[in-house]
Formats: C-alpha cells, sequence, structure tokens
C-alpha cells in the first residue's frame, strides 16, 4: 500500500498491481504460510508468573546494585549492621 500523503510515479503504481512470479515469489509465499500457522498450546502443567509492580524484575532506581544486611531467619534487614558495604537507604 502506497503512503496516501504522497506523490508517486506511474510506476510505483503500476508495480502494486504486479503479480509476482519465480522461486523467490514462492519461497515469501511460503514464510508468509509459516508464519500463519497457529501457534503450539502451552502445555497443562505449565506454571505463569505476573512479574509486574512490586514483583518485577525491573533494576533498581540508578541502575545501581545494593547490599543490605539480611537476616534470613527474620526475613528482614539487621539494623545492627552498618558500614560502607552496606547501602541502608532502602532498608
Amino acid at each position: 500500500k502506497l503512503d496516501p500523503t504522497k506523490r508517486h510515479r506511474k510506476e510505483d503504481l503500476d508495480k502494486l498491481g504486479a503479480k509476482r512470479e519465480g522461486a523467490a515469489a514462492r519461497s515469501v509465499l511460503a514464510q508468509v504460510e509459516a508464519g500463519n500457522a497457529p501457534a503450539a498450546q502451552l502445555p497443562p502443567e505449565t506454571r505463569m508468573y505476573c512479574l509486574r509492580g512490586v514483583d518485577g524484575m525491573t533494576p533498581h532506581i540508578n541502575g545501581e546494585v545494593y547490599w543490605q544486611p539480611w537476616v534470613s531467619s527474620q526475613r528482614a534487614t539487621d539494623a545492627e549492621k552498618s558500614g560502607s558495604q552496606y547501602d541502608l537507604r532502602f532498608s
């Protein structure tokens, strides 16, 4: 389809109605047919997760990586630890 906001030469208009033939045209047509095939269905045991919002995997605010002193038994930041190796702005 030609852009209706531009001027076109007669040759451009003739190309629109021309039927394409030959091995190259058949190859393109085969690729179009393959692309139009229905997608394979996911198996019923497939589990899908939404990684959006708080569960997202977006990079940090400034693209930085920060370390927090973590207490796994409490599942919380260890407030007693501090120092240059920890960034407590996000605790």
